[in-house]
């Protein structure tokens, strides 16, 4: 079992390296996208990325702009999805 700190950090340094940041991963805002210009590739990119590095499947259903609206929101879905496992 993971915990959910370790998510917050492992997202964090995902969306740094995506969205190629100067800002350490501690320093990111909740509001991902007013806060960072997350385009559709960037999206699809951190989405493929969480999928691959947490072992989930995040069905096309599921996927909203809401899901990328908070980083929050992001890691509290990842961790449901990744304790479904």
């Amino acid at each position: 079992m993971i915990t959910k700190e370790y998510i917050e950090v492992k997202i964090a340094h995902m969306l740094k390296d995506v969205l190629e940041l100067e800002v350490t991963p501690e320093l990111i805002e909740d509001n991902l996208r007013d806060g960072f210009n997350i385009d559709s590739v960037s999206a699809l990119e951190l989405l493929v990325r969480i999928e691959q590095d947490f072992h989930i499947q995040i069905p096309d259903e599921e996927l909203s702009v809401n899901l990328l609206n908070s980083f929050t929101r992001l890691v509290d879905y990842v961790e449901y999805k990744y304790n479904q496992n």
